[in-house]
């Protein structure tokens, strides 16, 4: 259990910080 929550938030922390990079792109662009 711990560990697949662990793979989750991870993921979560990976797909937040690429939208993240993805609208400071679009103002940068």
């Amino acid at each position: 259990m711990r560990a697949t929550n662990i793979y989750i938030i991870v993921i979560e922390c990976i797909t937040a910080k690429q939208k993240k990079y993805d609208s400071d792109g679009k103002e940068m662009g």
